[in-house]
């Protein structure tokens, strides 16, 4: 198993450990990344840069202190998923921070901008990247998200 599929294991046991001990069974926090695209799955050209934006959802009445990144790229070959290379990933931030309101409706609390350029030796196909999101308090992890944004390479 490589590095980062024991990674991305690890961040999934642990949000889920996160999640049973909560009230309830639910998070403490809710946060999602919403892409700002109806595309399914994101269309890329080779050698060509794509920007495409993401939605920070969450309820206004809680306080955010996140990290986002890009964490691995994978490829579906007769049903398995494999980890491999090819995509540069550019986030126009990686950190966000924002104070809680006094409302608790769920919203929009941020944007972020994710650009994507395929390298000319990347093969053509569909892929899943894999991005998380670590939610934090005193710098310590209290909640992971996943996120899986599917892009076709042409």
């Amino acid at each position: 198993m490589s590095a980062t599929a024991v990674t991305v294991f690890a961040a999934v046991m642990i949000s889920l450990i996160f999640i049973a001990l909560s009230p309830l069974g639910k998070p403490q926090t809710y946060v999602d990344l919403d892409v700002d695209t109806k595309e399914d799955p994101i269309l890329l050209k080779k050698g060509q840069s794509r920007t495409i934006t993401l939605n920070v959802l969450a309820p206004r009445d809680i306080p955010l202190n996140l990290k986002i990144e890009t964490v691995a790229l994978y490829e579906e070959v007769n049903n398995q998923s494999r980890e491999v290379e090819g995509l540069i990933t550019k986030l126009d931030k990686d950190v966000i921070i924002i104070p809680a309101e006094s409302t608790k409706e769920l919203a929009i609390r941020d944007r972020f901008q994710l650009e994507l350029t395929p390298k000319e030796e990347m093969k053509e196909g569909t892929y899943k990247l894999f991005m998380l999101v670590t939610s934090t308090n005193n710098g310590t992890a209290t909640n992971m998200i996943e996120k899986h944004i599917r892009v076709q390479v042409l």
